[in-house]
């Protein structure tokens, strides 16, 4: 049996320093966002996924994770289109891409 390592994921800005206090934030504070969103999911409020998706994906654009943003987004889309197998695919590509990115940052290990 292999182990997959989980390859860590970089922000674009993660050399701004203007930005390394907030930028740090955003990652720590990222797994308690996807849990809310899966929290959503499983309630059965696609709404509220929707919701919650859409600001993350703004807040993980404005850091430079532009990965989370296009994956975000896509739960966005299929929450709006009322497709919950779909939001569920998308939750899991999310959950994988919110522990690398964790991995990759610095402060957040």
């Amino acid at each position: 049996m292999t182990v997959e390592k989980i390859q860590p994921l970089y922000s674009a800005l993660e050399n701004d320093v203007e930005l390394e206090e907030e930028l740090s934030g955003f990652v720590i504070g990222l797994a308690e966002d996807v849990d809310l969103i899966q929290d959503a999911e499983t309630a059965g409020s696609l709404p509220d996924v929707g919701t919650r998706a859409r600001l993350l994906a703004k807040r993980a654009e404005r850091f430079g994770y532009r990965l989370l943003t296009e994956i975000a987004s896509e739960v966005v889309t299929a929450s709006d289109e009322d497709k919950p197998e779909v939001v569920q695919t998308h939750l899991r590509a999310l959950t994988h891409v919110a522990c690398r990115i964790r991995r990759g940052h610095r402060g957040a290990a």
